[in-house]
């Protein structure tokens, strides 16, 4: 593999994977031309911790361990915080960013990540929904949570379950929507699901099996959510 000349490489996401894959470059050309673009403010943080920060005593700001600069130091890169890549031009080897910039590169990474599906819902659950998928969308929850407040998770997959035993854990009225009757379906035989679905309400999360939501709308200063199955109406703090 030769290594890059103009532009260099250039690694869009700066998530464990973008930043695991600049730190590798690092390791084989120590002064090849780096550069990092992310939407975010570019902090190193383990993802894996977001949905157990609560518990191991992480506020949102401890969980970024080092900062873009700190990054860009230890990786002699240059990284572009709070910018988006609008297009890429694979024959002329350039980068469109939303500033205007045209950005040249010889080797390109895209370690953008997973895209999280977003429910379509009404003007009014605007600035109540939060869709968790890196450390600012954390920061956006927690900081609008007030203390004890109700949560509705919807999702019993992996992640759904941490969340909901950290909130739980963390004093918070837990609500863990699920469309199968068990957490974790396809991840866990039948014996240990139950077993996790009773731990789950053992510290105080209400597990709706079989259930989906149906529509919300203002309620207070939060939010009620009707579900299909009539159970009832969770009244929804954020």
């Amino acid at each position: 593999m030769d290594k890059p000349d103009r532009g260099g490489v250039v690694i869009v996401g700066t998530g464990l994977a973008g930043y695991g894959v600049a730190r590798e470059y690092r390791k084989w050309d120590r002064s090849g031309p780096l550069t990092l673009i992310t939407s975010s403010d570019g902090s190193f943080y383990s993802k894996p911790m977001l949905s157990a920060a609560w518990s191991a005593g992480k506020s949102p700001d401890q969980l970024a361990a080092k900062s873009a600069q700190v990054m860009a130091t230890e990786l002699d890169a240059q990284i572009h915080t709070g910018e988006t890549v609008l297009a890429a031009d694979a024959e002329g080897k350039t980068l469109t960013l939303a500033s205007g910039s045209i950005l040249p590169f010889a080797k390109l990474v895209l370690a953008v990540g997973a895209r999280p599906r977003r429910l379509q819902l009404p003007d009014p659950s605007a600035g109540y929904i939060h869709s968790v998928n890196d450390l600012d969308g954390y920061r956006a929850l927690r900081a609008g949570l007030p203390s004890g407040g109700r949560l509705l998770i919807i999702g019993a997959g992996l992640i759904g379950c941490e969340f909901a035993h950290d909130f739980a854990v963390a004093g918070h009225r837990v609500t863990l929507l699920s469309s199968s009757p068990l957490p974790l379906p396809g991840l866990l035989p039948p014996g240990l699901a139950r077993g996790l679905r009773s731990a789950l309400e053992g510290i105080g999360v209400d597990f709706s099996a079989g259930d989906a939501l149906q529509s919300l709308a203002r309620y207070g200063a939060g939010l009620v959510a009707r579900l299909a199955s009539g159970r009832g109406r969770e009244e929804l703090d954020r």
